[in-house]
């Protein structure tokens, strides 16, 4: 029976990126030292057999015995994994997967047929606990390996990625978008998901899932949000802004955000936080500052990157 240990608090980004490594590490460390320890077992046999001739046949395990033990050993440690205890996440996640060719997606200026999208939908797992994730997220591709035309999808248990699920339906999404860099993509998809299992994004259950897309155009990725209020909005804002080192120097060519509604006739985005991509590498770097109504301050010059 699966045993669970309740926590005080969700486990923070650095948290779950030390049990990730602590996981694979711990696994197969476990593996080496099992084959290890048999392979010395055998070498000691082997020795005193050369020593000892007349008890050759009588010490050196048959090749069944070595299968055997092997089998023993492989269902011990898969019996130790399920007895350990199990930290569940604060919020239940599923990932999802999908690929189009040249078809509009929720990422476009229009939704599509909700039956065909829905049906292409693919479940690749669902994650209650830390433990969970961590096996889902050692081996899944990231982002850039992906053919282009297609998304991950990591949505709360009981939300579909899609426009009409009353979840989304009155919300809007973030929307970031990195061009001419698989590791920025992949950084930033890794560390946004990291922060929303450690709830370090959103503090008020705005945040209904997340999207990365792979497009020729720049590949992107979407937070999407239950509601449009823009203060709350620009909040999880400034913590993509922080986690994500949006804005850093080193990144101001390949990476913009914005904010759009995911209704089919939107109103203005005006008040919501913008990011656009310096592509003057000549122009002095602009530092973002904290407005009075908690926005960003926009100095009114050609090259600012950061506008509102």
């Amino acid at each position: 029976m699966e045993k669970t240990k309740k926590l005080n608090r969700p486990p923070s980004l650095s948290e779950l990126v030390s049990r990730i490594d602590s996981h694979k590490i711990n696994q197969v460390k476990s593996s080496i030292d099992e084959r290890r320890n048999t392979a010395r077992t055998i070498l000691t046999r082997q020795e005193n057999n050369a020593n000892n001739p007349k008890s050759y046949n009588k010490h050196t395990p048959s090749l069944s015995a070595i299968q055997k033990r092997f089998a023993n050993q492989n269902s011990e440690s898969k019996e130790e994994i399920s007895n350990k205890e199990n930290y569940p996440l604060q919020h239940n996640w599923t990932l999802y997967y999908d690929s189009k060719s040249a078809t509009s997606t929720p990422t476009t200026a229009g939704p599509t047929d909700k039956g065909t999208y829905e049906a292409g939908l693919n479940v690749i797992q669902e994650m209650k606990t830390v433990e969970d994730f961590c096996r889902v997220w050692n081996w899944c591709k990231p982002p850039s390996k992906l053919e282009r035309h297609s998304n991950y999808h990591f949505f709360k248990d009981g939300i579909k990625p899609l426009w009409e699920d009353p979840a989304n339906s009155h919300g809007g999404k973030w929307v970031i978008i990195v061009r001419n860099s698989h590791w920025l993509l992949d950084r930033c998809w890794s560390w946004l998901v990291m922060g929303l299992v450690g709830e370090e994004i959103d503090d008020d259950d705005l945040i209904t899932g997340a999207v990365v897309s792979t497009r020729p155009r720049g590949d992107r990725i979407q937070v999407w949000t239950r509601q449009t209020k823009v203060e709350e909005c620009n909040e999880i804002a400034r913590k993509l802004i922080k986690i994500l080192e949006i804005g850093n120097d080193n990144n101001n060519n390949n990476i913009s955000l914005e904010f759009q509604y995911n209704q089919s006739n939107p109103p203005s985005t005006n008040g919501f936080i913008h990011i656009v991509p310096s592509y003057n590498n000549n122009s002095p770097s602009t530092t973002p500052t904290i407005a009075s109504n908690g926005g960003f301050k926009i100095p009114n010059t050609p090259t600012d990157r950061w506008r509102q």
